[in-house]
């Protein structure tokens, strides 16, 4: 059986632009053979194509259709298992929008590159190699979708990008990791999956805020005035903010805009031990519990579209 790789875009396929800096290998790029692209010479992979550019420039509907081609692969009977080559800027957020979607009949690995094909040290060759080893692990389905990145096996409701230029450049909020190390794979611990929605195309009607020290409301009210019906906070802590933004989200909330509690901590999650944590719940915002606040927002948006 055949391993269906899904291509969409990002660094692992990138090249120097006309003033030297990366660009996608966009749609009708025919500036270099298929022979050229990292997968070629890695065994029985099929190839399909999602999307093209940098992951910068995804939205929903590009993330949408990424999580399309991972469930035609998994409806196809001589498909294995599902690789996706995707950017890194916002590979966790594809990889968790396709968590959501898919079901456990067959796995799903992400996996990209730190560095270019024509840069020295490419990366995108050992990643693709390990996460199509991790996609073949016979326990690998039950975890639901993770991603594989410079040995690591982080699942993609925790993962974040963890630095710019660095190979190991994926870690988890939770430290629950796995690794592929000289063949040999150990997966993750098992973890909670959320019940899975109905494949949609959310609105961009979600926000996310981050907030810092004596940040003042404005930046909060400004995004709901311009139309924005829901926010997610990376918040302090365990979910705190100061009096001013607690008074601001409760008149918020009081208004029916949806605001949601994450933190800008890489581990812990949100619950309302401070006295401010607890009033913007009691005010109506919500928690976004373990959940990241960038995985969050995902899952609201798209709760948001059944």
């Amino acid at each position: 059986m055949a391993i269906l790789l899904v291509d969409a875009g990002g660094t692992i396929t990138s090249r120097p632009g006309a003033q030297g800096a990366l660009v996608g290998r966009e749609a009708g790029d025919t500036s270099e053979g298929d022979e050229a692209l990292p997968w070629s010479g890695l065994g029985d992979i099929i190839v399909t194509r999602a999307y093209g550019g940098l992951s910068e420039n995804m939205d929903f509907a590009d993330m949408a259709a990424v999580a399309r081609a991972v469930l035609d692969g998994q409806a196809r009977p001589e498909i294995e298992a599902i690789v996706v080559a995707h950017g890194t800027d916002t590979m966790e957020e594809c990889a968790f929008f396709t968590d959501l979607v898919v079901d456990g009949s067959k796995a799903v690995v992400f996996t990209g590159a730190q560095r270019s094909p024509d840069a020295q040290g490419f990366d995108g060759v050992d990643n693709l190699r390990a996460a199509i080893a991790t996609a073949r692990h016979p326990g690998a389905a039950a975890l639901g979708v993770m991603i594989v990145f410079a040995g690591r096996i982080l699942p993609a409701a925790q993962a974040y990008k963890a630095h710019t230029t660095q190979l190991a450049g994926f870690d988890a909020h939770d430290g629950n990791a796995g690794q592929v190390l000289d063949g040999q794979i150990t997966l993750p611990q098992p973890a909670r999956r959320l019940p899975r929605l109905r494949l949609a195309t959310p609105g961009d009607d979600v926000a996310l805020l981050k907030l810092g020290a004596g940040m003042s409301p404005r930046a909060l009210q400004a995004l709901a005035g311009a139309g924005y019906d829901g926010i997610v906070i990376e918040a302090f802590g365990r979910g705190n903010a100061s009096d001013a933004m607690c008074e601001a989200i409760a008149q918020l909330c009081a208004a029916g805009t949806t605001i949601a509690l994450g933190t800008r901590c890489t581990g812990g999650g949100v619950e309302p031990d401070y006295d401010s944590g607890l009033r913007m719940m009691q005010a109506g915002a919500l928690s976004c519990g373990q959940l990241p606040a960038v995985q969050y927002r995902i899952w609201l948006s798209l709760q948001r579209a059944q």
